[in-house]
């Protein structure tokens, strides 16, 4: 019996050991956690931006522990920069800050920009910090930006772009277009919360790529300017297909003969004239088709050619209006040097 109660005696003692090493391991630890630096963020909801906009905005970096918080790096993504730097120390139970610059979109659209922290936290090392904005539901504009594809000049477009207010907004609108070559009215519906965009291709918009602009004045306070990108490629009045005349390797002294198809698809282009081709090497003569077009026949002689032909061909139609089409071709080189043994 004596036995026993010495064994229990031993391990109830043991026990007191352990229980007491294990408050002091953890007084120790939780005196250095709270001694140590302990930073405080969160992510800042913007509210709604006016799109196309420049911003700063300034975010706190609180150190709520009770040493001095350092931070290592502070890194921004998706188009913020820290034009000030950032602190470098923080300390003890104070606030330091950092300066983000970044631009809204162009156009009303849920956005987020974030700043990475590497900071001397032991218990946060890497913090990330989200900044985000709301789109403003009160105006939408579909589409945002506005593709025509392949057209003819002096096209006209009805509703090529729709402005919604939600609710009882009301707004009053102008309409501008960066150039000439495109002019756009305004149509507002019974309710008075919709207005339609016409768009009316000029005339004498210049063929090819064309990059234009809206800007649209709504009279509203939350946003008072509205960008509207207008792309498309103009055809004016004759399409041909293919594009240009590709001879490729030429040799020898027959005359090689390309085919082009010139479909009307615009006014301007009744009669078709060539203008002189300044190359002794190339013919080309203009035919009418069975259906509504033209047929381009180009003519090359590989003997009065030189090494590379680049050429224009350039048709002139009754109004005018000119299209220029390319003719590519190349000597082929008869035979080939012997090799040297």
């Amino acid at each position: 019996m004596e036995v026993r109660t010495e064994r229990r005696t031993g391990l109830k003692a043991v026990a007191i050991v352990v229980v007491l090493l294990a408050g002091i391991t953890a007084a120790w630890l939780y005196g250095r956690a709270t001694r140590a630096p302990r930073l405080a963020v969160s992510d800042l909801d913007l509210g709604i931006l006016m799109p196309g906009r420049s911003l700063e905005r300034v975010i706190p970096i609180e150190n709520q522990g009770r040493q001095a918080l350092i931070i290592h790096q502070a890194t921004a993504c998706c188009g913020m920069s820290l034009p000030y730097g950032f602190p470098s120390k923080i300390a003890p139970e104070s606030t330091g800050y950092i300066v983000a610059r970044f631009r809204t979109p162009a156009h009303p659209t849920a956005s987020e920009w974030k700043i990475t922290l590497r900071t001397n936290d032991p218990m946060r090392p890497v913090s990330v910090i989200s900044l985000r904005s709301r789109p403003d539901k009160r105006l939408t504009v579909l589409p945002a930006r506005i593709d025509l594809g392949h057209v003819v000049a002096a096209s006209t477009f009805r509703a090529a772009c729709t402005i919604r207010t939600a609710g009882e907004v009301k707004g009053r609108y102008h309409v501008a277009t960066s150039s000439p070559a495109v002019t756009a009215s305004l149509r507002t519906a019974t309710n008075d919360a919709t207005v339609e965009i016409d768009l009316q291709l000029s005339e004498s918009a210049a063929r090819g790529e064309l990059q234009e602009y809206l800007y649209v004045k709504t009279g509203l306070p939350s946003r008072p300017n509205v960008v509207i990108p207008v792309s498309a490629t103009i055809e004016k009045g004759l399409r041909p297909r293919p594009e240009q005349v590709y001879f490729g390797l030429v040799s020898g002294a027959q005359v090689v003969v390309r085919r082009v198809g010139l479909e009307i698809i615009g006014p301007g282009w009744d009669t078709v004239e060539i203008e002189p081709l300044g190359c002794d090497a190339l013919d080309a003569t203009i035919e009418p088709r069975e259906r509504r077009g033209f047929e381009l026949c180009v003519s090359l002689d590989p003997t009065k050619m030189s090494d590379v032909l680049k050429r224009w061909i350039v048709l002139r139609g009754s109004s005018d209006d000119t299209l220029r089409i390319a003719v590519i071709a190349a000597r082929k080189r008869s035979g080939t040097q012997a090799r040297r043994p």
